[in-house]
């Protein structure tokens, strides 16, 4: 049997966009290397009696999951409850948001050993703003919720994170128990607390195995060649064809529909305004955000994380 895994988990009405990352995964992990989890908080019902059909004939894992494992919390919290869940058979255990698209080879990062205690994530480009941008909104946001310069300078998303499972209880019990202090009072309730717990005692992951999706407004996925794409922030792909993934990252969701015309009506649309607000919004990010991200010091900045990460 296999020890390591790809692990999603989530609830029922993010399953859309999370079955198109898990089919990308297990295209992208050797069955022999790990398997393909998804965990999905809630009871069954026809919704994912129908994504767990399609698991169950393309060899990933369904699991229905009731929601007392998250202790009254939201799903937002959930991935620090996966050790309760899983088996302890998998010691190499990959988290992905739902919101990702892998297009390469995940068998290198489940594979990669880690120290015992430590984790893999992404440097957050929240922390490049911290240190490049003239502006003081990311440096008073970070500082305001406790985190001291080294730690802001090497803040990490928790969108895609690398871990050995049995280190994953006292990780999620040191988290839990900031964010518990705090009364939960955090813009990102997952990513800050596991920040503030952390600071920068964490293992630099390369950015292709966490995208951002708007550095493809800058070219960067030529530099890096991602593995994993993250689109971390509304509007998703799922969502229409907008800047800057148009057409290339919204068509592997409407081949999903084509392939599976079950999804059709368990998914939600938007409204015609609100696909208006996207496209005008992302086009006005475009313009303003290219010349900051395109420049010779964020440039730099990028490749210098790239050089240094562990892995």
């Amino acid at each position: 049997m296999v020890s390591a895994c790809c692990c999603y988990i989530v609830n029922a009405g993010y399953l859309f966009p999370t079955l198109l990352s898990a089919l990308q995964a297990r295209r992208s992990c050797t069955d022999a290397v790990g398997d393909v989890i998804i965990l999905c908080v809630g009871p069954s019902d026809s919704t994912t009696d129908a994504y767990r059909a399609i698991c169950d004939a393309h060899g990933i894992r369904f699991m229905s999951v009731s929601a007392d494992v998250l202790d009254g919390l939201p799903i937002s919290f959930a991935r620090f409850f996966v050790h309760r869940i899983l088996e302890r058979r998998y010691k190499s255990v990959l988290y992905l948001d739902g919101d990702t698209q892998v297009c390469g080879s995940l068998d290198p990062l489940l594979q990669v050993s880690i120290p015992k205690g430590r984790f893999l994530a992404a440097r957050d480009p929240m922390s490049i703003e911290y240190q490049e941008r003239n502006t003081k909104y990311e440096e008073t946001y970070l500082h305001s919720i406790g985190l001291p310069a080294a730690s802001a300078r090497r803040y990490f998303n928790s969108g895609v994170i690398r871990f050995n499972l049995e280190d994953w209880p006292e990780t999620s019990s040191r988290v839990l128990s900031v964010s518990g202090d705090r009364n939960h009072g955090f813009r990102f309730p997952d990513q800050d607390p596991l920040n503030i717990a952390f600071g920068d005692d964490y293992l630099t992951m390369s950015y292709k195995w966490n995208f951002p999706a708007f550095f493809l407004n800058s070219g960067f996925q030529t530099l890096i060649e991602p593995r994993v794409y993250h689109f971390m922030s509304n509007p998703r792909p799922w969502d229409g064809p907008f800047a800057p993934w148009g057409r290339n990252w919204f068509e592997p969701y409407t081949k999903l529909i084509r392939q599976f015309p079950q999804l059709e009506n368990l998914r939600s649309g938007i409204k015609p305004l609100r696909y208006l607000k996207y496209m005008l919004q992302q086009r006005y990010k475009q313009l303003v955000e290219t010349p900051f991200w395109g420049s010779q010091p964020i440039r730099k900045r990028v490749l210098q994380i790239e050089q240094d990460a562990y892995f």
